[in-house]
């Protein structure tokens, strides 16, 4: 049986070759299944950030934000563990410090409602129309690309 953890990813757009975030998409993957078995298929969707809309100290940003829930309960010990890894992949992949790698690791439930609540900002009278664009897009992206990604403005995925 293969369990499935979502991987939500900010990216600034342009930033990363699709080919490196392919390389990174699977260190990432196996560096999950040492840590917590090989039953677990990580699924990634990226958002690209555009130019002017993500900032640091009134500068413009190269940091990525990466959220890969853990399964509930998981020690801190073992969660510190693999966000370390998780961070040297990423800063040995891209060339970036680890001041522009943002991490979150939460318990899977947690990270469930916090898609969730996500969800839930978008007006219900369009939810459905908002989820199928998405859909439609990060699908097309996939095929395409090889990646799922979109920008985070819903006007620019197309």
């Amino acid at each position: 049986m293969t369990d499935t953890v979502r991987v939500n990813g900010f990216l600034q757009e342009g930033a990363q070759p699709d080919r490196l975030v392919r390389e990174i998409e699977s260190s990432i993957q196996s560096t999950y299944r040492r840590f917590f078995g090989k039953h677990w298929r990580l699924r990634y969707t990226w958002f690209s950030l555009p130019p002017g809309q993500s900032f640091v100290a009134g500068e413009p940003s190269r940091t990525s934000t990466v959220q890969v829930a853990v399964p509930d309960g998981t020690d801190d010990e073992v969660r510190h563990a693999f966000m370390r890894e998780v961070c040297d992949i990423w800063m040995a992949r891209t060339g970036c410090s680890e001041n522009e790698i943002v991490l979150s690791v939460p318990d899977s439930s947690y990270a469930k409602r916090f898609m969730a609540s996500n969800i839930d900002r978008i007006d219900p009278r369009r939810r459905a129309v908002t989820a199928l664009r998405m859909a439609r897009h990060l699908l097309w992206s996939r095929l395409r690309r090889g990646i799922a990604v979109m920008s985070i403005n819903l006007s620019r995925a197309g």
